[in-house]
């Protein structure tokens, strides 16, 4: 497997961009669709690609129920070409707040959250009643783990002291949160250290193939005609006037609407964006492994946190840029690695750890295979434990970790053909800085569920009407310049390309980290979940300038001029986009979803006389223009 992602992560350096499929995937035909192969394999919705795609269908499933076209329940269908439907054998690190939202739309009920997931204080200092993590060992379970805090923490060099017991608090700074702000070298400059805890994010370990489960449950109970499909490998799609075939290793089957959530290779995706090089790339590897916690081994040399293995660590750096791959002729540009690690619900010594970094496809970029060994020499350092069993007994892998996620500027992808959706991965709804988008799925699972039953009621299946669903985004836009300026591309002297310094990363995280937690958890919070709003970005921007006036220059140098003037349009935009919501957006939501209006009697019945007066369709259109503004700005995000 690692051999076949490298593969495909060394054709994408190549140059040539995203290979397109030998064949049309999606094929545009004239004339009303065929019959498939009998009324069962008739659906409303057919949502290709079934790990995440199976919660978009149950979202569906629960909002359709009585908008059939016959006022029964919408038929959906989940196509998944593997033999089960099931997730990863690993945890995902989920917010309560996106796990809220599944139950928002019905995919999860209440009570999946009760218990563990509500069990511990989460005041992020570690000191509250109650233990540092629960766990549940119970694999029927949705929640395996619940952990008060995550770390963030930005270091130019990892310290140790070793004392008698091992590492005593060696390499672990005091949060930025407490009493102490400044360490060694100050906490926005030089080779001091910063480190803060947060409490709320991503600090719950759910069991990806409960959720799922959980899920098609909801599917399949939503309506006798709602289906999973799994062993079917959809081979294409044609697209006729009246809907769509596709063609599956199972036979053919019709829908009005296709939802493609195949993930970023999907060949639906790599038909459109045929040639395109990605504008960035977070490559990503890392293990989930037994060894930690206070019965290890290696209990005396690990770092207090693999000992504990009670906190996680959201992201972290304990080096700065490395030139090892920006040597040569074929030098690939300097990088940052960063750390990102979570204990594990099933067993106290269980701890997944993640190194990543973010790169551009030049050609002397690392493979997946050099990042591994990177990562094992790095691993003992960061964590204090040895992974040569021939050194140390102890530590074992249970899984490798591995990928890489290409990243387009173009997005959300809007539709290219009439009848096909793309969403989750395939659409880029995620933030560029996230390495896979299930948070991104939840925060928009409501709207997009939602915008597609509209679409079904209004017939706008046209290309044109589903762009709407996956609208331009300038909060989403604009986060490309923070991806820009942790990426150092290659020196190229036409260009003007240079190195930046080595601690460049370390430095502008210090210090922005450090502002957005002065100013509070309205801005440090949504940040830290991939919603980037106009005041908080302002604010924090506003202060980056005058702590550290100096570094400015240095950033504007290593963005380049062309990407700040293009994040400058972007960050007017949200601007626009939170005047635009808060004079006319939410008028325009309250006055078409029929709920009550917070507005005075006068004000909202002027809204709603306008709304009256509008065809399926304009109501349709207006609702995408509306959820644009909202979701557009990050006014979506509520603390």
């Amino acid at each position: 497997a690692l051999q076949g992602a490298d593969k495909a992560w060394e054709a994408l350096r190549s140059g040539k961009g995203l290979p397109a499929p030998k064949e049309p995937f999606v094929r545009e035909l004239d004339g009303p669709s065929p019959a498939a192969g009998g009324p069962d394999l008739e659906f409303d919705v057919v949502v290709c690609g079934g790990t995440l795609g199976v919660f978009i269908a149950a979202a569906l499933a629960k909002k359709g129920l009585g908008q059939g076209p016959d006022g029964g329940a919408l038929r959906v269908a989940v196509v998944e070409r593997a033999p089960e439907l099931r997730g990863r054998a690993q945890e995902w690190n989920l917010s309560m707040k996106e796990l809220e939202e599944l139950v928002a739309v019905g995919v999860l009920e209440d009570e999946d959250l009760a218990g563990l997931a509500r069990s511990l204080p989460t005041n992020g200092e570690g000191n509250g009643e109650g233990e540092m993590i629960a766990r549940d060992p119970d694999p029927a379970k949705l929640i395996a783990a619940h952990f008060k805090c995550v770390r963030a923490g930005y270091n130019s060099a990892e310290r140790a002291r070793l004392g008698k017991e091992g590492y005593e608090g060696g390499g672990y700074g005091v949060p930025i949160n407490s009493d102490t702000k400044e360490l060694g070298g100050g906490a926005t400059g030089g080779r001091g250290k910063q480190e803060l805890l947060v409490d709320g994010v991503l600090n719950l370990g759910v069991r990806p193939d409960v959720a799922i489960q959980k899920a098609r449950k909801v599917l399949e109970g939503a309506g006798d005609g709602n289906r999973v499909l799994v062993d079917t490998g959809v081979e294409g799609l044609d697209v006729y006037r009246d809907g769509v075939l596709l063609r599956t290793s199972q036979g053919h089957m019709t829908a009005r609407l296709v939802i493609d959530c195949m993930g970023h290779a999907s060949p639906a995706v790599r038909q459109v964006r045929a040639g395109q090089r990605p504008d960035g790339v977070c490559v990503v590897v890392g293990t989930c492994a037994s060894g930690f916690g206070p019965g290890s081994p290696q209990a005396t040399h690990l770092r207090p946190q693999a000992l504990a293995n009670n906190l996680g660590d959201l992201i972290y750096t304990n080096e700065d840029m490395t030139n090892k791959y920006n040597v040569g002729p074929n030098a690939g540009g300097a990088q940052q690695y960063f750390w990102e690690a979570f204990p594990c619900g099933a067993s106290e010594d269980l701890r997944t750890t993640y190194l990543f970094t973010y790169l551009d496809a030049s050609p002397g970029r690392p493979s997946l295979t050099q990042c591994f060994e990177d990562y094992w020499p790095m691993l003992k350092t960061y964590q204090g434990i040895e992974a040569d069993p021939s050194k140390a007994s102890g530590f074992e892998a249970k899984r490798a970790l591995f990928a890489f996620f290409p990243t387009f500027r173009e997005s959300p992808l809007p539709s290219t053909f009439d009848r096909v959706l793309h969403a989750g991965d395939a659409s880029g709804i995620q933030s560029p800085l996230s390495f896979g988008g299930f948070g991104a799925l939840a925060r928009h699972l409501d709207r997009i569920s939602g915008a597609v039953v509209e679409a079904l009621e209004a017939e706008a299946l046209d290309k044109k009407a589903l762009s709407g669903i996956n609208p331009y985004m300038p909060n989403l836009a604009a986060t490309w310049m923070f991806q820009r300026s942790m990426t150092a591309r290659p020196e190229d002297a036409q260009t003007g390309e240079r190195t930046p310094n080595a601690d460049f990363v370390n430095r502008l995280l210090r210090t922005n980290f450090d502002i957005m937690n002065d100013l509070g958890r309205e801005v440090m919070m949504p940040f830290l979940q991939d919603v980037v709003q106009f005041r908080g970005l302002g604010l924090t921007l506003l202060q980056a300038t005058a702590r550290d006036p100096l570094f400015i220059p240095q950033i504007l140098l290593h963005v380049g001029l062309p990407s700040v003037a293009e994040w400058v349009g972007h960050f007017g935009m949200m601007g626009l986009y939170t005047l635009l919501h808060e004079t006319v957006g939410r008028h325009v939501l309250a006055a078409t979803s029929g709920a009550p209006s917070s507005d005075p009697p006068s004000s909202s019945g002027l809204w709603e006389d306008w709304a009256a007066g509008l065809s399926p369709r304009e109501r349709f259109e207006w609702r995408r223009r509306a959820e644009a503004w909202e979701f557009g700005a990050g006014l979506d995000y509520k603390l």
